[in-house]
């Protein structure tokens, strides 16, 4: 029998293997238009927004891939599992606002 933790963590592992190869193509492919919120119709600089967008996928991929290994390694903790969820739901957010061409210059006065 399996142990839990291990087909949760290998589960959490393949998302984050998943998360960085879509991070991959929009980063490195130009593949910008794979997210959902991408502006497509010209406004927005497409290879600022890849850049952006990518960097962003990548952290959470990487996150998403560490965390799937260290479950399988040490076990289900409440607390990491918490941590990782906020920070997708924080790294979603960031992803959707540069894909629609928001910068962090545009935050200031």
């Amino acid at each position: 029998m399996v142990e839990v933790h291990w087909l949760s963590g290998g589960v959490w592992a393949l998302g984050g293997v998943c998360m960085l190869g879509l991070g991959y193509l929009i980063a490195f492919r130009d593949r910008v238009d794979l997210h959902a919120d991408f502006d497509e119709s010209g406004a927005v600089d497409r290879t600022v927004a890849g850049r952006r967008v990518g960097a962003v996928a990548l952290l959470m991929g990487s996150v998403t891939l560490g965390y799937g290994l260290r479950e399988m390694i040490v076990g289900f903790d409440p607390t990491a599992l918490g941590v990782l969820l906020v920070l997708l739901l924080v790294g979603s957010w960031f992803t959707r606002l540069f894909a629609k061409g928001w910068s962090p210059a545009q935050s200031g006065n």
